[in-house]
């Protein structure tokens, strides 16, 4: 769940004036100028590319709307040129890795789409850009060491391997053992990179602690502890639903969230009937790939925080969760 903090740290920065939401990508990261975007494939196979209708912003970059893809969860003509240009967060410094992204056209024309993508890879670069720090060092200082998250960072270092928690996956295909298997340990994981490792979008290690701080911050519009991390403007502003009914329901995979739309960074739920589950209208929240969750709700003032390390994410384990933390209310 290391989007929600990309944002935050993004948006300490607005606070100081340094950017508005509705500027060009470009004036900011010169590589992303006049950034081609995919228009099909002609007779040959070869990719048709247009101009920007009109300039990504970062605002879209939040929201997703950006055009950008991931190379992850689909295989578009832009997913594979992802691949074939060897693009690899865990290997490249994150400014050649933004620089290099921006030579790929986009899949989408800017603000027609909700498409999950490496946006907050891009986010992070502008944290690092007009902060002056690297990225992990900005977040050391904006949040983590005001909000206490001593657990949370880039790796785990060899003093903390005791205490980092396996993650699990489904047997193999020819194993003829039903049981889940271990498929990132301590001794083994590529968590053990440590600062050269670092992104906007994934990788943060963290603790449940840790990250119950980070949301009761949000759900505290902005302050934990008497330390403050952004205004409380600001967090509404992070919480709201800043997607056009005609890009929603957002989804990942062929499955829609129907209720849902995004903030920045975060998704945000507009009408909890058609979720067909329990919640509260502007309950929002994020989840992570390896079946983590948080929900923040500021109708009811509750944070609520699931840490299941499986992966792939078990997506149904989201809902029953949601529905247990709900039902437990009372008044």
């Amino acid at each position: 769940m290391t989007k929600p903090i990309t944002s935050v740290a993004a948006l300490t920065l607005f606070e100081k004036g340094l950017f508005q939401l509705y500027y060009p990508v470009e004036l900011l990261i010169p590589a992303f100028k006049d950034i081609k975007v995919f228009d099909g494939l002609d007779v040959e196979g070869k990719m048709k590319l247009a101009d920007q209708k009109r300039k990504v912003t970062i605002l879209d970059m939040f929201r997703h709307t950006s055009g950008l893809s991931y190379g992850l969860f689909s295989n578009t003509p832009i997913d594979k040129a992802y691949r074939e240009a060897g693009l690899d967060i865990f290997k490249e410094p994150l400014e050649s890795f933004v620089e290099n992204l921006a030579k790929i056209p986009l899949l989408n024309q800017p603000g027609s789409v909700w498409h999950y993508s490496y946006s907050h890879d891009v986010l992070a670069y502008l944290v690092q850009r007009l902060s002056g720090m690297s990225y992990d060092k900005y977040l050391q200082k904006a949040i983590f060491e005001p909000l206490g998250m001593a657990d949370t960072s880039f790796g785990v270092t060899d003093d903390k391997l005791p205490r980092y928690t396996t993650c699990y996956g489904p047997p193999g295909k020819d194993s003829q053992d039903a049981k889940i298997q271990a498929i990132d340990t301590p001794d083994k994981s590529q968590y053990r990179l440590g600062d050269k490792f670092q992104a906007g979008g994934h990788g943060l290690v963290s603790t449940t602690e840790d990250y119950f701080r980070f949301a009761q911050m949000l759900l505290n519009k902005g302050e934990f502890n008497g330390n403050r991390i952004l205004s409380k403007k600001t967090v509404e502003l992070l919480s709201s639903n800043h997607l056009p009914p005609e890009l929603m329901p957002i989804r990942i995979g062929p499955m829609p969230l129907n209720g849902v739309g995004f903030g920045l960074g975060v998704s945000v739920i507009v009408n909890p009937v058609a979720t067909a589950n329990l919640g509260s209208v502007g309950q929002y929240g994020w989840s992570g790939y390896a079946t983590t969750t948080f929900i923040i709700d500021p109708v009811e003032d509750m944070v609520a925080i699931m840490m299941a390390q499986f992966l792939p994410a078990k997506v149904a384990l989201f809902e029953q969760f949601r529905t247990l933390a709900y039902q437990a209310i009372v008044q």
